[in-house]
């Protein structure tokens, strides 16, 4: 692992610490004994800045219609500088806003207990996230 990357999982780590201490403020039944660990962290945190990206591909291969089929889609998106969203709000916000909204419009035709692949219509998904600003590439 580079030390670069390195970097970025001891901060992930150090802030993941630094919200649970936060959170344990005010249980009288938490330990104390995290609170320099907790300060490091909180330094750590106010020096990152937060722009990240969010990376993904999915590849399927099986049949259709008795046919070798494979098909692929990547989706790569960065943070927001203009409006502060980091890559990972946008893309689990934006995609949970745009599934309810789905839902509450009527496009979301399939009731009962599904999966969102099986329930959402994934052009009209693909698309309001189009809308968003994140791309979902069919490669």
């Amino acid at each position: 692992m580079s030390t670069r990357w390195s970097s970025v999982f001891a901060r992930a780590a150090l802030l993941t610490l630094s919200a649970l201490w936060t959170a344990c403020q005010s249980d009288p039944m938490a330990p104390k004994t995290a609170e320099p660990a907790t300060t490091a962290a909180l330094k750590l945190a106010r020096a990152y800045t937060g722009r990240d990206l969010v990376a993904l591909q999915v590849l399927v291969s099986g049949l259709k219609d008795g046919a070798r089929r494979e098909v692929g889609f990547r989706l790569i998106d960065y943070y927001d500088v203009e409006h502060g969203i980091s890559a990972m709000m946008r893309t689990t916000g934006y995609s949970l806003s745009i599934t309810g909204q789905m839902q509450a419009d009527g496009r979301v035709t399939r009731k009962g207990v599904r999966t969102p692949d099986e329930a959402m219509p994934f052009r009209a998904y693909v698309s309001e996230l189009g809308k968003r600003g994140i791309r979902i590439e069919e490669l």
